[in-house]
């Protein structure tokens, strides 16, 4: 005869919610930052930080790759440097199982810095990253929701996207805008 373990699938106590970052007074001569990774979503960044360098005349735009997962050596100095050259973040894009919560866990390091973020995510995984950021205890992170299949879409269709959310984007961002 064999033993069984009885598992009870419950969770320890809820994580209390904690605050977002303070959002900007404003956006012109700020340091803008961009995390990127996934097909396509680099003409999305490049659309915007061209609207926001348009409109608002940053001091300096920053730029990193996904340093999702463990981070050592490079990775983590490229991920430091990002942090102490910007004011607020894009971050994206969330479009697996893996993307999505590491978007929300580095807009959450950048939250806690009291660097303001907006994490873009696929509306097949948006479910997973708000779970992911309330279970963090940030359950007001700010998602941006895009198709699921971004990836597939043409280069036209991306710069449309872009320039249909660049003042919601914004306006996550900063709490007046100029």
């Amino acid at each position: 005869m064999s033993d069984y373990k009885l598992l009870v699938p419950t969770s320890g106590p809820a994580t209390p919610a904690r605050p977002i970052a303070p959002r900007l007074a404003a956006l012109s001569g700020t340091r803008a930052g961009f995390r990127q990774q996934w097909k396509q979503f680099d003409k999305f960044v490049d659309r915007l930080s061209m609207l926001f360098t348009e409109r608002y005349s940053p001091r300096s735009t920053a730029r990193v790759d996904g340093t999702f997962s463990t981070r050592q050596g490079p990775k983590l100095e490229r991920w430091v440097k990002f942090q102490k050259d910007i004011d607020w973040a894009l971050l994206g894009l969330g479009t697996c199982w893996g993307t999505a919560p590491w978007t929300v866990y580095d807009a959450i390091d950048l939250e806690q810095q009291g660097i303001p973020t907006v994490s873009v995510i696929t509306d097949e995984f948006a479910g997973l990253a708000r779970a992911v950021a309330t279970a963090k205890g940030y359950p007001d992170l700010n998602i941006l929701v895009v198709p699921h299949f971004f990836e597939s879409m043409a280069d036209e269709a991306v710069s449309d996207l872009a320039d249909r959310h660049f003042a919601e984007v914004a306006g996550r961002i900063a709490q007046a805008r100029p």
